[in-house]
């Protein structure tokens, strides 16, 4: 879909923005002046998502992540989702990862992985370190098996120490909270292979 100036300020108007004086623009107002019902309201992003994927457009990406913020992402979303970890023309990676984290499909640890082996010029201003921590983060939301086995291949691969700390710490995590038994086994073998943290305790050893 194509939206006009007018549409593109009121989608940036849902969330505050830098330099920007006032507060976000709440939904009621959103509808009133964009104008769209509440079920347009919520394919908005989708529509937005799938333009910005067509044309390689990184600013219709961001308005269809913000948007998606505001008014919801469901299933439907998670294949496209899923293209724009690893594609490279945009710059909202952290907020797909997240949102990826968020929905917990199985489908998505693949795709994860793949964005954790990207480097992404504007984000080499920490190394990439909150894009990495995001995807181990959704990694450990999802914590299916396979989930666990990519968490274990960063551990080897990450050289930050801070990095192998939140895999273990999602680990951790899934000793405590998996319901499947396989899971929390196999969390609990990889927590013993990994470093110890600081803040580790014996009682998972």
């Amino acid at each position: 879909m194509s939206v006009d100036e007018r549409q593109e300020k009121l989608i940036r108007s849902l969330v505050i923005q830098p330099g920007r004086v006032g507060q976000e623009l709440s939904t009621t107002e959103f509808l009133r002046q964009f104008p769209a019902s509440v079920d347009e309201s919520k394919s908005l992003a989708l529509r937005l998502l799938e333009d910005g994927l067509a044309k390689r457009d990184a600013e219709v990406i961001e308005l269809g992540i913000t948007s998606g913020f505001r008014f919801g992402m469901r299933e439907a979303y998670i294949p496209l989702l899923e293209r724009l970890a690893v594609e490279d023309f945009h710059f909202s990676h952290e907020d797909v990862v997240f949102k990826l984290g968020k929905l917990r499909s199985p489908t998505s640890v693949e795709p994860l992985f793949r964005a954790s082996e990207r480097r992404h010029e504007y984000l080499e201003y920490n190394d990439q370190y909150s894009l990495r921590s995001k995807i181990i983060h959704a990694l450990g939301n999802i914590g299916t098996l396979e989930a666990c086995s990519r968490l274990e291949e960063l551990a080897q691969r990450f050289e930050d120490p801070e990095l192998i700390a939140k895999i273990g710490r999602r680990f951790r995590a899934l000793v405590e909270t998996s319901a499947s038994e396989e899971v929390r086994a196999r969390a609990r073998d990889a927590l013993s292979r990994l470093p110890p943290a600081p803040d580790d305790d014996d009682e998972l050893a």
